[in-house]
This record gives C-alpha cells, sequence and structure tokens, in this order.
C-alpha cells in the first residue's frame, strides 16, 4: 500500500496550505481491452454511486483524455488524480503512485495523446498538482472482461480511494459503510456492469 502513503502525503500537502483541496479523478482506458479498463471502471463506480460531491470532480474521460480539459479548466482543482492501467513491470493487480515527470519507463496502451505531455498539459492549465495511480494489468487483449487480480486490486483501491477522498465529498456523507457494502455486493439498487464477468 505504499502508493496510498504517497497519495495521501500529497493530499496532507494540500491540507497544511490551509485549504479543503479540490480534486479531480481522471479515469482512463479503454473498456474494450480488459485490463485497460481499470480507470475507467473506477471512475464508472464513483459516479454511479454518487461518491463526489462539491469539491470532487469524477471524469470518465476514455481513451480521449485531452477531450475533458474544459471540464478540468472550469472546476479549477488543485490536484487531479488520473487513474490508469500502466505496463510497470510489476505483478498483475499492483498499484503504483506515478509521478508524471518519471513515466517514461511506463507504457500506457490506449492513449490518442502521450500522458507525460497530457499531465504537463494540464498541469499548466489548472496550476494543479498531477498524480498517476497506475494498475499492472495481466490482460489486455480484446474482450470485456476484467482479469481476477486487478479486479481484487479495484476493490481495494476503491475502498482506500473513498476514505482517503472523504473531506473533498460532501460532510453528510458517509463513504466508508457505503463502500464496504458495495464491496461485499449488497449495496441496494448498486449496478454491477463495472465489473464485467
Amino acid at each position: 500500500m505504499y502508493w496510498q502513503n504517497q497519495l495521501y502525503k500529497e493530499l496532507l500537502q494540500l491540507v497544511s496550505e490551509g485549504k479543503v483541496p479540490r480534486i479531480a479523478v481522471l479515469g482512463i482506458g479503454s473498456v474494450l481491452h480488459s485490463d485497460d479498463a481499470a480507470g475507467v471502471i473506477m471512475v464508472r463506480v464513483f459516479l454511479q454511486n454518487d461518491i463526489y460531491g462539491e469539491r470532487l470532480l469524477v471524469i470518465n474521460a476514455g481513451i480521449a483524455p485531452e477531450n475533458k480539459l474544459g471540464e478540468l479548466r472550469h472546476f479549477s482543482p488543485d490536484l487531479v488524480l488520473i487513474i490508469d492501467a500502466a505496463q510497470m513491470g510489476l505483478k498483475p493487480g499492483n498499484v503504483r503512485c506515478i509521478d508524471p515527470r518519471t513515466i517514461g519507463g511506463f507504457s500506457f496502451s490506449t492513449h490518442t495523446l502521450p500522458l507525460q505531455l497530457l499531465c504537463r498539459y494540464i498541469s499548466h492549465e489548472t496550476g494543479s498538482r498531477v498524480i498517476i495511480l497506475g494498475i499492472q494489468p495481466d490482460d489486455v487483449s480484446f474482450k470485456s472482461a476484467l482479469s481476477p487480480l486487478v479486479k481484487e486490486s479495484l476493490r481495494a483501491v476503491l475502498h482506500v480511494l473513498v476514505k482517503l477522498l472523504q473531506p473533498s465529498l460532501q460532510p453528510t456523507y458517509d463513504c466508508s459503510s457505503r463502500v464496504d457494502l458495495f464491496i461485499q455486493g449488497n449495496f441496494p439498487g448498486c449496478r454491477y456492469d463495472w465489473l464485467p464477468t
């Protein structure tokens, strides 16, 4: 869970500057290529279960995140968290926080714009910090199902993200209990298309 500590440190830095941070979560990937859909599926969960608030913007950017720059500019975030599948040479399902300035050694498979360039542009246009949450895929072949290891990883990441991002959500929102119910599979009215079988 080293990625969790890195992200927590970034959030603490923003809080130490005397503000409740405005955070944008940008999910990138292709739902047609198995584990490459990790980022898109994560933001679908946020959106379908109303896990967002006045200070938390959640965007499904698909394979063309550059098309969402207008939304980011309008929201004016302090931090942009990009969630994406990344070939990092790790075991499938492993997660890392990646500094955009160091992504030369990683492969992000389905983007129309190089991710390093996108991060630089987002930072320039919004003045925000940008972090990439990379999830090591197991399979990126042409099919809709996630691999079991990545599916389990997404469950764990979802649980942690909602707890970490809670200050940016509406104050009355009980994130932890809702996510626990969701992960257990008995959340009332929950839609399950984010975990294809």
